[in-house]
């Protein structure tokens, strides 16, 4: 029988402190799954990328023997906690060992393209526009590369960078645990910056001329995504950590007061609350007029976007944490729960299924 111990966001983000500075065992990571084609692109609880392919088969795809005959070394990513990014032919993903990868995927089992020495962990996910992929890094440094892998510039903070980037027309968002939200250009050079009184984890949603971040200091902020200005901020009870989404003329965001909040997007008066009853990390996903989110606790539910009416919820569907962002693939919705198993997900009726793991 097997026992699955649940560990609260806080405790997560201590252990994941720990890990970084030497003081406690290799972390578990997080990474939210991601489509790949009709497939299902996911992060195992032992550092690994796994497929679930259309037909309900889990194969585990990277690191593979391949690739390490290729480096002439074993590889042990050790955690990932960065959403996998999926572009052309080709996967990045970040990993806790430091590096980022880029697997060609073009002819079935990956081929390290290349891989990027990041000079400390690697926590949130890479963003790619243009040719231009940007990573932040636990060496308190941002980095833009190039498709080939080579460095292109870095930009130095003052603490780890947890976050994702986000893009947006011409700058790249990301913000950082030293309480700083930065705005760069394609050639790494800050154009704004604004400083909070808390860090910056999660990541950021560019919409048109506005950049939306949440932060520990339990505030969603909404900037000019040219010049900075806080055109306002809402405050929840807790972190801010999940990403934010846009539905209409609203921004809807979960926190770890284990509310669902959807602020207006001209003014951030608050529209609709809806309180889950557990911690939130996990950004969310909008399908056919349905808000899809989760708990830590492993309560999924559905939303009217709109007015933040229930329409369905699936009380603790797993016994471990949730933490991953989720995922729509092929008109499913994923979650994935921090011992690294897949449940599939109805968004029209809420009826669900371990497709990995724990129950499958």
């Amino acid at each position: 029988m097997m026992f699955h111990v649940k560990r609260s966001v806080g405790a997560a983000i201590v252990a994941l402190l720990l890990a970084a500075c030497g003081g406690f065992g290799s972390p578990d990571g997080w990474a939210g799954p991601t489509a790949l084609d009709d497939s299902v692109l996911f992060a195992t609880d032992n550092g690994r990328l796994a497929v679930l392919d259309s037909g309900g088969n889990v194969s585990e795809i990277f690191p593979n023997d391949a690739v390490e005959q290729q480096l002439d070394e074993e590889l042990d990513l050790d955690a990932i906690y960065g959403n996998p990014v999926v572009a052309e032919d080709r996967i990045y993903q970040g990993a806790y060992d430091g590096f980022l990868y880029a697997l060609d995927i073009a002819d079935g089992a990956p081929n390290l393209a290349w891989r990027f020495n990041a000079g400390g962990h690697i926590v949130g996910g890479a963003a790619l526009s243009d040719g231009l992929i940007v990573v932040g890094s636990a060496d308190r440094h941002i980095y833009g590369v190039d498709g080939e892998g080579r460095e292109q510039w870095r930009f130095e903070t003052d603490e780890r960078v947890w976050a994702t980037p986000a893009f947006g027309e011409d700058l790249v968002y990301v913000g950082g645990m030293d309480k700083v939200f930065y705005a760069l250009n394609r050639e790494g050079q800050e154009q704004w910056r604004f400083r909070a009184d808390a860090a910056f984890a999660g990541t950021p949603t560019v919409d048109g001329d506005t950049v939306y971040a949440g932060c520990f200091d339990k505030r969603l902020y909404a900037f000019d995504a040219t010049t900075g200005e806080v055109r306002w901020s809402l405050e929840t009870g807790n972190y801010v950590w999940s990403t934010p989404l846009i539905h209409e003329e609203a921004v809807i965001v979960g926190s770890l007061d284990g509310k669902v909040y959807a602020a207006q997007t001209n003014d951030g008066s608050l529209s609709w609350e809806y309180d889950s009853g557990n911690r939130i990390r996990a950004g969310g996903v909008i399908v056919d007029g349905v808000l899809v989110m989760a708990n830590e606790r492993g309560d999924i539910f559905g939303l009217d976007p709109t007015s933040g009416d229930e329409l369905w919820k699936a009380a603790e569907v797993t016994d471990s944490s949730v933490l991953s962002d989720l995922a729509l693939v092929a008109g499913s919705v994923y979650v994935r729960n921090e011992d690294g198993d897949l449940i599939e997900v109805n968004p029209e009726d809420g009826s669900w299924s371990f497709v990995s793991g724990e129950a499958s």
